[in-house]
């Protein structure tokens, strides 16, 4: 006899048993909240003259933003466990930006103001993912692996804004639920915690009004935290 569940109130739809799927290749595509947490930005500056030098602790403005993500993967069903990994790649996301702040000289003179900002331009990354069935298509499962992204980071102060792009990696770790929309679509909702090794800039150049260059040296340490909701075909 056929069952039938009424998922997330989106459709009916009858189910199988997950024992008749035991394993699937699969391919799909999310949409991704991320807000960036535990962000920190610093910045040294010095200049040619050394009248001026001094490190400081940018504050950056946290703020949910949306993206895109594409996926591959393969689930393979162990009823009632199933084991899958995945591989992904994420979109471009908003520039985090941080306050302004004022450059002073040793005296406690007002020389210029300095912003910076920091952008991953793509990030990709491989997971595992375990987890259980607790019906015949809905389950929950724990997931882990690495990222790779590419940062660019830049520095607006001192009649220049200069930036620079810097490859990093990091590490996700997480869990989800996951429901079996038919024998073909696969729906998951996931939570992620992403998280970065602290990484340094080269000096960034620019001048001063009066002619002095300045080099602006940034540290950056970015972790963040994500919601995926995504849709998948399996082959």
């Amino acid at each position: 006899m056929k069952k039938y569940i009424l998922f997330l109130g989106l459709s009916v739809v009858p189910l199988l048993s997950n024992a008749g799927m035991p394993g699937n290749f699969y391919v799909g595509a999310g949409l991704v909240s991320t807000k960036p947490t535990q962000s920190s930005i610093g910045v040294v500056t010095r200049d040619s003259a050394a009248n001026l030098s001094g490190a400081q602790r940018l504050r950056p403005s946290s703020n949910f933003f949306a993206n895109g993500r594409l996926m591959a993967g393969y689930h393979k069903n162990f009823n009632p466990f199933f084991l899958g990994g995945e591989a992904f790649y994420q979109l471009a996301d908003k520039s985090i930006n941080t306050k302004s702040k004022d450059v002073l000289t040793p005296t406690g003179g007002y020389i210029d103001t300095i912003k910076a900002s920091v952008r991953r331009n793509y990030t990709a990354g491989a997971t595992v993912k375990i987890g259980k069935y607790f019906t015949d298509r809905v389950g929950a499962y724990l997931s882990g692996g690495a990222l790779v992204s590419q940062f660019k980071t830049s520095v607006s102060g001192f009649n220049k804004t200069s930036s620079q792009q810097k490859t990093v990696f990091g590490g996700v770790f997480g869990g989800g639920v996951m429901g079996h929309l038919s024998e073909s679509f696969l729906l998951k909702l996931e939570y992620g915690y992403e998280y970065y090794k602290e990484y340094g800039t080269n000096s960034l150049q620019s001048t001063l009004v009066t002619g002095s260059n300045v080099g602006n040296t940034l540290t950056s340490k970015m972790n963040y935290q994500s919601v995926t909701l995504s849709i998948s075909y399996l082959i």
